[in-house]
């Protein structure tokens, strides 16, 4: 008989497959093939559906792992119900064992195909289980037969046909997962000779970059070290031996503390012991001793992660910056050398008035013995009251002018509002005798310990700056704001002023040394220096934008 007369336009099957997902594939893909695709969601729902539809679908598809009734139970039922007992039941299930094909066999099932399936093959299987019910005559045992297989007790009551069927569906789907096996395995095998030869590829090239990260290393000006968790070198280049004076086969595998007993400086091993214990990197800057005298060094400490994210080695790198600290001695004396220039004149100003006062006292005193006036000692003693006062004002002045140029290298506990009214004490009436009004706003009360002196410059330079920007612009009802600020961490002052703001195109190069916007009497070192001393000095920061109508430097320094 031709198979192409039993041959349907629409097919209807019949899925049952409790994951939504799953069963959402099966259906778009056997719709997209023309099929007529019902779903339910366990083998009870299917069962109700079956027994209650007045047009029985032509094919069951149903998974057997499901809640409720099972593959096999929902089978056996279908089985069992005289209107239903003829349909054909392909089961999908992801499970392998021998007595899982007997078992469907014991439930009833035409075919069984196992997880994951290939798609494709599917319409396949339906066509030809479809076909082959339409062709057979079912000669049906009417008794059935008990098998032991595994342990288990089976009842059979399958027909010949059906046990064929199912048998060869076993064989069909072993043959065609064989064949997906062996050609995942040939595609394996492809894909390990081309990674394969990708690992040789990839193996020489980091053959390659490490001889050049070893030429890097070993020729590099910095010192570089390589510290296990025992607080051992395990490397050191070149330029540690020539520092130290020491061959490096007497470092390697030695506790660090051998170059701390050079050095004469503690910090190695506690900085070390930090970032195996933060797990965070650290830099510091400290003086140290070599062979070759006392030498500044730059050091950053990083720390390299295992697999497990535990910090196995620590690798610290260091730069001889001496000859840099030099350079910023020389700077800074520069910058301070300006900046007593600065102070000489604000002292002529301050000394200006009380000599006034002095002179006028003498020219009035002259005048009265010229015009033959009595003096009396009341007069005198008056006179000399007043030039007195006028002495001490000066006085005064010398010793605030003098507290500036004594350098100080010790840090005090100050708080910055009181290092601001210091300033305001040298500059004020240098300030004052330019129209320039100063308002302060205070916020914060919190002490820090800070080369106040170092701090005081800095406010110097930037109040000077912003003095000679109004002076120069000519600005009516010229004003500098100091606001003084802190958060938890910080103490921000906030120095601004309305003199115009600094010309975009400069305003990245203002921190360059020997870079200056004045036309005349212009060092370049007062906003470079500024910054070194907060950065490096106060281990602060120091920044500066364009707001308003004017200049805004913010300097940040931290309360801890």
């Amino acid at each position: 008989m031709n198979t192409q007369t039993y041959k349907k336009i629409n097919v209807s099957i019949l899925v049952v497959e409790d994951s939504l997902t799953q069963a959402t594939e099966v259906q778009y893909f056997l719709e997209q093939n023309g099929y007529k695709v019902t779903l339910c969601h366990d083998g009870q729902e299917a069962l109700t559906w079956l027994q209650n539809a007045k047009i029985l679908p032509d094919v069951i598809v149903s998974d057997i792992i499901m809640p409720h009734l099972d593959g096999y139970q929902f089978c056996k039922a279908v089985r069992l119900d005289e209107k239903l007992k003829n349909l054909p039941v392909i089961l999908l299930t992801s499970l392998s064992e021998p007595h899982d094909i007997i078992k469907s066999i014991e439930a009833g099932a035409n075919k069984f195909l196992t997880k994951p399936f290939d798609h494709k093959r599917l319409p396949e299987v339906i066509d030809e289980l479809y076909i082959n019910t339409q062709r057979r005559s079912v000669e049906r045992m009417e008794m059935g037969i008990r098998l032991m297989f595994g342990g288990k007790d089976f009842l059979i009551t399958a027909d010949k046909v059906q046990i064929l069927d199912l048998l060869l569906s076993s064989y069909e789907d072993s043959y065609y997962k064989n064949i997906q096996l062996q050609k995942s395995r040939s595609a394996l095998e492809r894909l390990n000779a081309e990674l394969e030869q990708k690992i040789q590829e990839r193996t020489q090239e980091l053959k390659v970059q490490e001889k050049q990260y070893r030429t890097l290393t070993e020729h590099t000006p910095d010192l570089i070290f390589r510290i296990d968790k025992n607080m051992n070198f395990i490397y050191v280049n070149r330029a540690v031996e020539k520092l130290f004076d020491i061959p490096r086969t007497k470092l390697i595998n030695q506790p660090i503390s051998i170059i701390e007993e050079i050095e004469k400086n503690y910090s190695f091993t506690t900085t070390v012991s930090k970032v195996f214990k933060t797990k965070k990197m650290i830099r510091l800057e400290v003086e140290i001793n070599t062979p070759h005298g006392m030498k500044w060094i730059d050091s950053t400490c990083v720390p390299e992660f295992n697999e497990n994210n535990e910090v196995e080695y620590v690798l610290k790198v260091s730069r001889d910056i001496s000859e840099l600290k030099e350079k910023d001695k020389i700077l800074m004396v520069q910058s301070r050398q300006a900046a007593m220039g600065d102070m000489i004149a604000m002292i002529a100003h301050q000394w200006r008035q009380p000599l006034s006062v002095v002179s006028m006292e003498g020219n009035n005193l002259r005048a009265s013995i010229e015009l033959e006036e009595k003096i009396t000692n009341e007069y005198l003693l008056q006179y000399i009251e007043r030039v007195n006062l006028q002495i001490q004002q000066l006085s005064k002045t010398i010793d605030d002018f003098r507290n500036f140029f004594k350098p100080k290298q010790d840090k005090e506990i100050v708080s910055v509002g009181d290092v601001v009214e210091k300033v305001m004490t040298l500059i004020q009436k240098s300030l004052e005798n330019n129209n320039i009004l100063v308002e302060i706003d205070n916020r914060s009360k919190t002490k820090i310990s800070i080369y106040a002196n170092q701090l005081l410059q800095v406010f110097i330079n930037i109040i000077n700056n912003a003095k000679d920007i109004l002076q120069r612009n000519k600005i009516m009802n010229a004003k500098i704001s100091i606001t003084i600020d802190e958060t938890q961490d910080s103490v921000m002052t906030t120095i601004c002023d309305n003199g115009g703001g600094i010309p975009e195109n400069i305003i990245e190069r203002i921190g360059e040394p020997y870079f200056t916007t004045k036309q005349i009497n212009g060092t370049g070192l007062g906003i470079y220096m500024s910054k070194t001393i907060i950065t490096e000095h106060l281990n602060g920061q120091i920044t500066w934008q364009n707001k308003n109508d004017g200049a805004c430097f913010t300097i940040t320094l931290p309360r801890q």
